[in-house]
């Protein structure tokens, strides 16, 4: 009997071993299951926001590009409205010399007539040299303007018209003249430009900055460019990755016309039409700043950059230094 006892007891316990063994089995399978949906959760998980996060950037480049179209339609509409001003005429009311009770005096001999050739674009003296300090002289040179008697209207000879703002009001070119640009020359975004006002420029990967960027190490709000004090201002905003100028990391520091700011892979130069010109054509840039002063007058580095180009011209070397004392009353 014991024997019996003792065989049965032993069978007793190698099947109830032989049971955990299987609920350890069945458990740990059923573990392994679990641990498996949850990666698979997980992996899913991770692609859908990368997916979200791709998608965001997508239509931040979007929203940027669409921005560019509509300030390029907007600089397009401006150029077709001053391309369609037409013949613009002075007549003898307007060029012949008043009496006493504002109307024209009489004058023996022809009549002067000015004209001005149709969609030229008049160039406005520096307000600065001598004669009219006051800005409001514009002056056309071309050789198909004539001026003279009413009888040679119709000869071709070089001439030089003098008309004051009372007789044209010329109107800037488009919205943007006379603003600095910020020329992206490096990057995903390489080959964009945006125009800064005389105010406050953000710049990052949120939509709602002026100056967007298409960059993984730029932050949302990653700069800003402010003018204060007569100058442009570069001002890191705590940014991850901080901002470079010129090869330097800044957290604040004043802009010049050459500069390179660097976020990330991505480069912009500040620059202007005057800065890009000079050197080439130091007439056009000559010009180039004059309008930028229209808009600014009291900006500095774009009178710095007009004294530099008017005393290269001796016969202007005057003006140039009007612009010097007027700088350094507002470097006091």
């Amino acid at each position: 009997m014991e024997a019996i006892f003792g065989s049965t007891s032993t069978l007793v316990g190698l099947i109830l071993s032989l049971s955990v063994l299987i609920l350890g089995i069945v458990l740990a399978f059923g573990a392994s299951s679990v641990a498996s949906a949850a990666r698979k959760t997980a992996e899913e998980c991770r692609r859908s926001v990368d997916a979200a996060r791709q998608m965001n950037k997508d239509a931040e480049h979007l929203v940027g590009a669409l921005r560019e179209l509509i300030a390029d339609l907007r600089q397009e509409v401006s150029e077709l409205r001053a391309g369609g001003r037409g013949f613009s005429t002075a007549g003898p009311k307007d060029l012949l010399p008043a009496n006493s009770s504002g109307t024209p005096a009489p004058v023996g001999g022809p009549t002067t007539v000015a004209v001005l050739a149709p969609q030229t674009e008049l160039v406005p003296s520096t307000g600065l040299g001598d004669g009219d300090e006051s800005g409001d002289t514009w002056v056309e040179n071309r050789s198909d303007a004539v001026a003279g008697s009413s009888a040679d209207v119709d000869s071709k000879a070089d001439a030089t018209v003098m008309l004051g703002k009372s007789d044209l009001s010329p109107k800037p070119r488009d919205d943007y003249h006379g603003m600095p640009i910020l020329r992206l020359t490096a990057g995903l975004d390489r080959g964009k430009e945006f125009r800064l006002p005389f105010d406050r420029t953000t710049i990052g990967r949120a939509p709602t900055n002026r100056v967007v960027l298409t960059e993984d190490k730029a932050s949302r709000i990653h700069a800003e460019i402010l003018y204060e004090n007569n100058r442009f201002t570069l001002k890191d905003n705590n940014s991850t990755n901080g901002t470079v100028r010129n090869g330097a990391p800044v957290a604040e520091t004043p802009l010049e016309f050459g500069d390179v700011i660097t976020v990330g892979k991505t480069e912009m130069l500040f620059t202007c039409e005057g800065f890009d010109l000079k050197g080439q054509d130091d007439n056009r840039a000559i010009f180039a700043f004059e309008r930028m002063l229209q808009r600014q007058p009291d900006f500095v580095a774009a009178l710095q950059n007009l004294a530099f180009l008017l005393e290269r011209d001796v016969a202007r070397r005057g003006e140039a230094q009007k612009v010097w004392d007027l700088l350094q009353k507002l470097e006091k």
